[in-house]
């Protein structure tokens, strides 16, 4: 063999040639090796992609930390009785729903990392034991869901520390919180996914079975705890036993309980904010210690079961499985038949793709799921009816909410849609069709499935507030703007700057295409709940001032809905059309 064609060895430094007989010191290399190679990648290339991620969030940190305060400011001036109390509510409801998103959500990158990941089967072919690599994937997922925790929990408590001129130390035991909180609900997550590997069923049919059944159970328990809810406040109102404030704190109980950990991360800021040292101290104490805990069975589940459950995955599809479409295939093909049947199959084909991956659609239905359960029980927060007015601006802030559901999901699963064709994308250049036919239909599957979800929800969410059917029609017609804008703006935006190099999704967004992608989404989101239902809300707000309920509407209100009609149209061709143009040129 000729010497010059052997590939260069690079010898290895005496610090490398230790042998590691523990493997959590090797492990802890590579993570440290693989940050610093991920830090000189993020400085010595694009800086532009870099400013406008850390401006982007201090943007957040800032507005979040500007409504904390003022909420918090108000509190104190007006001497709201009972504030104390309504703080502990909040902070407790707080902790319960991110605790909550943080098992789902660790859960799921969990899942895909340990048993979807070729870096596990690697692992799994090398002397690496099963419990430290579910360590090394536990350490890596939990820094990259708890990210959003933090952004979220700092500007909020730091805001109510300075409001409430709370201690030095307060400042200084808040990361301590924050590590010791994420570790629990994580470790959670983690057994959760192993035991789900090893231990659903099969079979679909069992499956489905196993999922009607917990549904219908936790549909019965919550249309049981609503009745009794609904019964005790009937008695209450007619008694006279209680107020309003009563009956919004028994409606939270559940997250007050002393066994929740959450409510462990409340009571422990809120003492050191008070200046309670001891307290404080023993609440981080009982954070830390049970989290750590629940670390150890996580990592004891996977020594037992990881392996088990990789090849119970790897050998699951049986003999006899019959291949093909599904009833939810045939019936999106049916929603879709008045489209070209070649664009049918391209969106038949990412539908099968993006069902196929839990990891995806697991967290879909987690903010799905949270914003249902919010509009469901909407009427039960404000049953106290607090008027009219109250419901017009609470109706625009859940349009806004539907609108930052949108630019995620859209963000996060369409946009590296094209790119993940990667290397495979020449078969793709070998059908019969036009590449652009190819552009429109990932544009059609990401309108189809988000703007049936998102009206519903709108319209459901504006039934329960009682809004009207004037404010249900311009909620509908944003809804459907937002929905063609941003599916233009993420498949376009996708089409004129992809990574066919990159098989991560979750790399592929947080690049510098990705990141140009949140930021003109948001933008163009603000936007068009600026220019089209904004001047609606205000018109509402001014009419109830000044002539009551019965009074017409001004027609100025309705001025920006042809004006957003336009923007979308706008925002859905440049992306689509230049993006079409890029991708005729791309040669493969």
């Amino acid at each position: 063999m000729n010497q010059a064609n052997l590939p260069t060895v690079i010898p290895a430094t005496p610090h490398e040639e230790r042998s590691y007989d523990n493997q959590g010191q090797a492990f802890q290399r590579i993570r440290w090796r693989m940050f610093r190679n991920a830090t000189t990648q993020w400085f010595g290339g694009s800086r532009i992609r870099l400013i406008t991620m850390i401006l982007s969030s201090l943007m957040v940190w800032a507005f979040v930390f500007a409504i904390s305060w003022f909420g918090f400011h108000e509190l104190v001036v007006r001497r709201i009785p009972g504030a104390g109390n309504i703080v502990g509510i909040l902070f407790d409801l707080l902790f319960f729903a991110l605790g909550g998103m943080l098992v789902f959500s660790t859960g799921l990158i969990l899942y895909a990392s340990l048993f979807s990941s070729v870096e596990s089967r690697f692992l799994l072919c090398s002397a690496a034991r099963a419990d430290q690599i579910f360590a090394s994937k536990y350490q890596s997922a939990l820094i990259f869901a708890s990210w959003a925790f933090v952004v979220l929990c700092s500007p909020i408590l730091l805001s109510h520390g300075i409001v409430f001129q709370s201690p030095w130390y307060a400042y200084v035991a808040l990361p301590f919180y924050f590590v010791g909180f994420v570790i629990l609900p994580g470790a959670v997550g983690g057994i959760l996914a192993i035991l789900a590997v090893n231990y659903l069923p099969k079979k679909r049919s069992s499956l489905i079975a196993l999922l009607i059944t917990v549904g219908v159970l936790l549909l019965a328990l919550w249309g049981a705890r609503t009745l009794l809810s609904l019964r005790g406040i009937s008695v209450n109102t007619t008694s006279g036993q209680r107020d309003a404030l009563q009956t919004l704190v028994d409606q939270f109980a559940l997250t007050q309980h002393w066994l929740m950990p959450s409510h462990w991360m409340a009571q422990g800021v809120l003492a050191m904010s008070r200046g309670e040292l001891e307290l404080g101290m023993y609440r981080l104490t009982l954070l830390w210690s049970n989290g750590l805990f629940a670390f150890l069975i996580a990592a004891w589940v996977a020594k037992r079961l990881y392996r088990r459950g990789y090849n119970r995955i790897a050998t699951g599809g049986a003999a006899n499985r019959k291949h093909g479409t599904i009833w939810m295939d045939r019936l999106l093909d049916a929603t879709v038949s008045w489209l070209h049947p070649q664009i049918r199959k391209l969106i038949l084909k990412d539908f099968r793709s993006f069902r196929r991956d839990p990891s995806q659609w697991g967290q879909l239905l987690l903010f799905a799921g949270l914003l249902g359960l919010y509009v469901l029980n909407s009427r039960r927060f404000y049953q106290n009816d607090f008027g009219r007015p109250f419901a017009n601006w609470i109706s625009l802030l859940n349009l806004s909410a539907m609108g930052l559901l949108l630019c995620a999901y859209l963000g996060r699963f369409i946009y590296p849609m094209l790119s993940l064709e990667g290397r495979k994308f020449w078969i793709l250049g070998l059908l019969p069709l036009s590449r652009d036919r190819l552009l429109w239909g990932k544009f059609l599957f990401a309108f189809t499935g988000t703007v049936v979800f998102a009206v519903f929800l709108t319209a459901m969410s504006d039934l329960m507030l009682n809004v009207g059917f004037v404010a249900i029609g311009v909620h509908v017609l944003t809804v459907i703007c937002l929905a063609l804008g941003l599916s233009g703006l993420s498949v376009g935006l996708g089409a004129c700057m992809p990574n066919f190099r990159e098989t991560d999704p979750s790399k592929i967004v947080i690049g510098f295409g990705g990141t140009v992608n949140m930021i003109v989404s948001l933008g163009y989101l603000v936007l068009m709940v600026s220019v089209m239902a904004l001047p609606y809300h205000l018109a509402e707000a001014a009419r109830l001032a000044s002539r009551g309920e019965n009074g017409m509407l001004p027609v100025w209100g309705f001025l920006g809905l042809p004006l957003g009609v336009i923007g979308c149209a706008l925002a859905t061709w440049l992306p689509m059309h230049y993006g079409a143009k890029n991708l005729r040129k791309m040669e493969f």
